[in-house]
């Protein structure tokens, strides 16, 4: 079941993030921040087990889990402040996107 779970978050948390990514850097710097972010996850996910254990020997699993929360809840707080621009790009002629326009004013 956390697996089912964890894997629909994923599903719509993933595209969020990376679109937003554009929103925050810029459509010119794009392309680094998203290596940059994929280089951090990557390093997160071979040095984060070996933290997080040696942080549960030393204060139990109740501060660890405490500590994530916290951790979360200043992400979500930083994100807040964030000034969202859009990353505007030409997705083909306008009349291509009639239809779309005509389905979501309904």
């Amino acid at each position: 079941m956390l697996g089912l779970a964890i894997g629909a978050v994923s599903a719509f948390g993933g595209p969020a993030y990376r679109a937003l990514v554009a929103d925050i850097v810029g459509c010119d710097r794009v392309l680094t921040t998203n290596s940059l972010i994929m280089a951090s996850i990557s390093a997160g996910e071979l040095i984060g087990p070996a933290i997080v254990g040696i942080l549960i020997a030393q204060s139990g699993v109740g501060s660890v889990f405490l500590m994530a929360a916290i951790a979360l809840a200043v992400s979500a707080a930083l994100m807040m402040r964030v000034d969202h621009r859009i990353c505007r790009t030409d997705f083909g002629r306008p009349e291509e996107w009639n239809g779309v326009r005509f389905q979501d004013a309904s």
